[in-house]
């Protein structure tokens, strides 16, 4: 069982892998990490909040195998600072890496259910799909990216009134106190 959850969670036709980390890292992360192995099981079985924390702890070790971080975001707090990674070499989000193991753990039961005659499907909304135009696409994340939240950090340098360079206008925003253009 802790196989199938394995495959799963670190990629397959149907979940995506981590970037840049295939099935030989994350096998040296599962022998880095071995309590995953349970963790896996849980997750095959559909128990998330069971699962959850230790394969957090597990995509710590696969992104970082020198270091163990207390949580996912120290983990990507310090490997873009202090190790200047770029964003695509970070770990996910942990509300990406939720609907990510949403996924998998759907994947998994499904798999779990292979050889049975009478199949128990779980929902697939339930667990990080969605349809859109008839189509099942995967939900990527519940939150907003971090640059679309941070309008309220965006400031013009216009110097007296606001040109067709205006990074506030560019934004679709209107000019705030922040910006040098006083047009607010």
């Amino acid at each position: 069982m802790a196989m199938i959850g394995f495959h799963a969670f670190t990629g397959c036709d149907t979940v995506s892998s981590f970037h840049n980390h295939r099935k030989s890292k994350a096998m040296i992360a599962l022998e880095a990490y071995p309590v995953c192995l349970d963790a896996f099981v849980v997750l095959s079985n559909g128990n998330l909040e069971e699962a959850f924390p230790v394969l957090q702890k597990f995509v710590i070790k696969l992104y970082s195998p020198s270091r163990m971080y207390e949580n996912l975001v120290a983990c990507r707090r310090a490997l873009f600072t202090k190790y200047s990674r770029q964003i695509d070499d970070l770990p996910p989000t942990i509300d990406s890496l939720l609907q990510h193991t949403r996924r998998a753990a759907l994947q998994a039961q499904i798999w779990r259910q292979a050889f049975q005659t009478k199949q128990i499907l779980p929902i697939a909304t339930e667990w990080g799909w969605t349809q859109e135009n008839g189509k099942w696409v995967p939900v990527w994340r519940t939150i907003p990216v971090a640059a679309e939240s941070c309008n309220a950090f965006v400031r013009c340098k216009c110097k007296l009134a606001c040109s067709g360079n205006c990074s506030c206008r560019k934004k679709g925003i209107k000019c705030r106190e922040l910006c040098s253009c006083k047009c607010a």
